[in-house]
């Protein structure tokens, strides 16, 4: 299972999703009230169509047939946070704070390379906070998706810099002799610290 089902009931729909804020939002302006008993969201059963053209929109995906996903790292240019939320980004939550003063969780299919996520603001306004410079790893976005949001990201100039990681297998010689200098320099550096 990929995360995301529906199942069709007495003319309801029961959607399961992954947790995305974004996504209850907007689930709820088809109408949807949480069964809490099955832990779904219940629809009208002729509201499924609008319901997957959410999940698309939300998380690049829905139940039907699934395309082929990838990891995608996300650069922070500049601090970002979400108010009294997760913070999301292409689909998945990145971290997760639950008051000022929690500190943050990372999403489940998110890993910070570089920094950490914090809390902050005030008690009642409290905010998940991404610091600036950031890299974090965002795991299983399904390719078309992670392309969407690399270009929405090139043509808005935005403050995150987006890009598939190859995990292909194929050696990408330039990229590897780019960092094969780049680390001759620093040892070169080190070196000369060294030496003094």
């Amino acid at each position: 299972m990929n995360g995301f089902e529906i199942e069709i009931k007495d003319g309801q729909a029961y959607l399961t999703t992954p947790y995305n804020p974004v996504y209850v939002q907007r689930i709820k302006q088809l109408g949807a009230r949480w069964d809490a008993s099955s832990k779904r969201w219940r629809i009208n059963e002729q509201s499924i169509y609008a319901a997957r053209k959410i999940m698309r929109e939300v998380y690049g995906e829905d139940d039907q047939k699934q395309g082929e996903k990838v990891t995608v790292i996300a650069t922070f240019d500049k601090t970002q946070s979400a108010l009294c939320s997760a913070y999301c980004l292409l689909g998945k939550i990145i971290a997760q704070a639950y008051g000022r003063d929690t500190g943050a969780k990372v999403g489940p299919e998110a890993a910070f390379i570089e920094g950490a996520p914090l809390s902050g603001g005030s008690v009642k306004n409290w905010e998940t906070i991404i610091p600036k410079g950031s890299v974090v790893e965002i795991y299983n976005v399904p390719r078309s998706f992670a392309e969407q949001g690399i270009e929405r990201s090139e043509s808005e100039n935005s403050e995150i810099s987006f890009e598939i990681k190859n995990t292909s297998g194929k050696i990408d010689r330039a990229a590897l002799s780019a960092e094969r200098e780049r680390l001759l320099l620093r040892i070169a550096e080190i070196d000369k610290l060294l030496n003094e």
